[in-house]
């Protein structure tokens, strides 16, 4: 890794410290959880598009699943039906280090 000095102080890249500094400042893991809800509504719209924006709202993530609320019963079989499709999608988008075990239904 390369340094740079200004007054002869080392110069890090922001990207380096981050990580070490959300971890610990113990906001690491809602930085996970908030990635997930992005990459979860990215992967419904991909499947579904609109009517995936207008009728599955992701709520949050925890306890490795993700719980979302769906506007009719219609959209909800379709999500439990395509769970396994979903979870993946989002794994591969958010990389191996978080765990996403199940989709829930909340109001």
């Amino acid at each position: 890794m390369m340094y740079d000095t200004w007054n002869g102080m080392a110069l890090r890249s922001l990207g380096s410290l981050l990580p070490r500094a959300l971890k610990r400042h113990g906001v690491t893991h809602d930085v996970d959880a908030a990635r997930i809800i992005a990459v979860m509504e990215e992967v419904l719209f991909e499947k579904w598009g609109a009517t995936a924006r207008q009728g599955v709202k992701v709520k949050f993530f925890k306890n490795n699943a993700i719980y979302i609320s769906c506007t009719s019963s219609v959209l909800a079989q379709e999500v439990r039906f395509n769970e396994k499709m979903l979870i993946g999608g989002v794994m591969e988008k958010v990389g191996g280090k978080v765990v996403i075990e199940k989709i829930r239904f909340t109001a």
